[in-house]
């Protein structure tokens, strides 16, 4: 008699338990939703960064329309290679040979967040669903072999490696994008653009394993 209540009881606490990760599950998707949505609109700004030839050979996958971001717009670049673009504010004196912080570190995603992934291939690549404030410095964190400069100049500075893990990071503290490799690791480019009180952050990544991505495969299609 005793075994049978406790089997009772257990079966009870399994069934509350349950529903309150259902709820909680719920909970989280709801707020995500609220707060990103997705379009086929393209932003002129957006394409306005890359070359004539370039436009060409794009094909925008979405834009993810943010309430508290500016918006995400996702490309195929000829069948081969995601690239994403967005923007942030940023203050129109800021110089971002002083404003960029690389590390080569393990980048490591808070539990406690809300992320939701992104196109890409040979692991995941995910945005925090979170506002983003004013940015006064960027760091990259990239668990790699090396991290090359591919092109730089006053107002924009291209980077390449092949990534285990990696994070961009606002302001020291808010962390905005988050990568991690299945396998192997896997090549990126990430260009910073800027335009007066803006910030243009463009990524590049391969989307299949036939992709073959150069170092400067990114910055040879921008303005």
């Amino acid at each position: 008699m005793k075994n049978k209540k406790k089997q009772y009881r257990i079966i009870a606490w399994s069934v509350v338990f349950l529903v309150f990760v259902i709820t909680l599950a719920r909970s989280v998707y709801s707020l995500i939703v609220d707060q990103e949505s997705w379009s086929m609109r393209e932003i002129a700004s957006y394409r306005q960064l890359f070359t004539h030839d370039a436009l060409a050979k794009l094909k925008l996958f979405n834009t993810i329309e943010s309430k508290v971001r500016e918006p995400e717009s996702q490309y195929i670049y000829k069948n081969d290679f995601n690239v994403l673009i967005t923007k942030t504010r940023i203050p129109a004196s800021l110089k971002l040979s002083k404003a960029i912080r690389i590390s080569k570190n393990h980048s490591q995603r808070e539990s406690s967040q809300l992320y939701f992934a992104i196109r890409s291939f040979g692991g995941e690549i995910l945005l925090k669903s979170e506002k983003v404030s004013l940015v006064n410095n960027i760091e990259i964190n990239a668990e790699c072999p090396d991290i090359k400069v591919v092109s730089i100049g006053e107002d924009q500075i291209t980077y390449y490696f092949e990534y285990k893990t990696f994070s961009i990071v606002f302001n020291k503290d808010q962390d905005y994008i988050d990568g991690k490799a299945a396998e192997s690791n896997i090549p990126a480019s990430i260009s910073f653009r800027k335009r007066n009180d803006l910030l243009y952050i463009i990524m590049m990544t391969p989307a299949n394993a036939n992709a073959k991505m150069q170092k400067s495969q990114l910055v040879d299609i921008l303005e």
